[in-house]
């Protein structure tokens, strides 16, 4: 009978930052997520960049829980003035998103 060492293996991540008042792309108006990789560098990466549009989900679960949060705070609060998520066009009363981005990324964020 041999006896190998135990060895746990730990995946190490990339690290996104979520806070409250997320920065926004300059160029489209999107929502940024400030990502930190493994090798330490850091990027800021918008919204659209961890949708996947195949299956309607979201790349990393921090990302989609900010999401779900904003889309609860936005059923609760309706009549608050907000901007879509995916581009900085006024939001549909109640929602996050535009009419147009609701086209495009509503499956995956109304999830």
């Amino acid at each position: 009978m041999s006896t190998a060492p135990n060895v746990i293996e730990v995946e190490v991540q990339d690290r996104i930052h979520v806070a409250r008042s997320q920065p926004r792309c300059k160029e489209t108006g999107a929502i940024c997520f400030d990502v930190t990789y493994t090798d330490g560098t850091w990027s800021r990466v918008p919204i659209q960049a961890f949708i996947d549009l195949e299956d309607d989900t979201f790349s990393h679960e921090d990302v989609a829980d900010a999401v779900n949060d904003w889309v609860y705070t936005a059923k609760r609060h309706p009549d608050t003035r907000r901007n879509c998520i995916c581009c900085n066009r006024r939001a549909v009363k109640g929602k996050v998103l535009c009419k147009e981005c609701t086209r495009k990324w509503g499956s995956a964020v109304y999830a």
